[in-house]
């Protein structure tokens, strides 16, 4: 456990979302030399839901309309700049906490539109949390406000979980 999580509310409230099982399909856009797997770009630059260097996360669409739609509002052009690929991937995972469930955020005392701001103080503190707690993943609003992201940290799957790429596509 992190010092984060006993000095704070939020670390306290965290404790008492119970986590959910999640199996289906997610997608992944990265460039075309990158692994779909990879956390190495999370690491180097971070994102809504890591801290640059402190630990990775995978950013998985639920859908490839949703993969396309993040990636044009974070680049700009992305298909012009650099040829990508779009992985789809099976995922099974036994620890989740699930951001969309409107319950959990009363829990949490959170509204969906932080999540969404432009500010990633509290995305990135619950990731941290979720992170350093054991959990697997949390699902979360898209930014784009079309559907949802997973957000996977690799670090912490557990025996009978998994995640496996299915196919991949060169856009």
């Amino acid at each position: 456990m992190t010092p984060l999580h006993h000095e704070t509310k939020l670390g306290d409230k965290f404790s008492e979302i119970s986590p959910i099982s999640f199996v289906g399909y997610g997608y992944r856009i990265v460039r075309q030399e990158y692994d779909p797997l990879s956390t190495e770009g999370s690491l180097k630059y971070g994102g809504r839901y890591n801290v640059k260097g402190k630990f990775g996360a995978l950013y998985i669409g639920d859908s490839q309309s949703v993969c396309e739609a993040e990636m044009e509002q974070k680049t700009s052009g992305f298909r012009a700049k650099f040829k990508h690929k779009i992985a789809k991937l099976e995922i099974s995972f036994r620890r989740v906490i699930d951001l969309t469930n409107e319950e959990n955020c009363k829990i949490l005392n959170i509204k969906k539109d932080q999540l969404l701001s432009e500010d990633r103080t509290l995305p990135q503190s619950l990731s941290y949390l979720a992170y350093h707690m054991g959990y697997e993943a949390l699902i979360t609003p898209s930014a784009t406000g079309r559907g949802e992201n997973i957000i996977v940290f690799p670090d912490n799957i557990k025996k009978g979980s998994s995640i496996k790429k299915v196919s991949e596509e060169i856009l």
